[in-house]
């Protein structure tokens, strides 16, 4: 359910015990706030690893999950990082970036992410931790890149790549 992944350190069983019982929690509460989002959780595969310092997704469609972020977090911030760690495996983020700017792709597609997503979590705050279409604004004023507000809010990843 919840492998541990090649590890720079070892991992406590006990923080990875407490990432179990949170995705457990996430995804029990997800079924009836949002069964799709819930669906794609439960089959993603979720690995337990201090190889990343937040979390993740790779190649193969895992969700790499650093226990000690994932723990320090509360449990609104802890379900939306799954969901966005599932959304980009849903909508094929790693494969449609792997030969890009992993960077920038990743700044493009954290924004479309977390745009969707933004409807499900009113009140989580993401400009704490994540990357908002706000932020990609003031990105591309820093580099007097032209656009329009409304025709960004409308961007898919790959629109917004080119412009970053």
């Amino acid at each position: 359910m919840l492998p541990v992944q090649h590890q720079k350190e070892l991992l406590k069983q006990e923080e990875v015990d407490m990432v179990k019982y949170a995705l457990n929690r996430v995804r029990a509460t997800l079924i009836t706030i949002s069964p799709f989002l819930a669906s794609l959780l439960r089959k993603a595969r979720i690995i337990a690893t201090n190889i990343v310092q937040t979390a993740g997704v790779n190649l193969h469609g895992e969700i790499l999950i650093n226990p000690k972020f994932f723990n320090a977090l509360d449990f609104k911030e802890q379900t939306f990082i799954l969901n966005h760690e599932v959304m980009h495996i849903a909508l094929s983020h790693p494969k449609r970036g792997k030969d890009k700017n992993r960077r920038l792709y990743n700044i493009a597609s954290d924004a479309c992410v977390n745009k969707l997503l933004s409807a499900w979590f009113k009140e989580t705050k993401l400009e704490g931790f994540s990357i908002t279409m706000g932020k990609v604004a003031l990105l591309l004023n820093q580099h007097k890149i032209q656009y329009e507000w409304d025709e960004l809010q409308r961007m898919n990843v790959e629109e917004i790549y080119k412009l970053l």
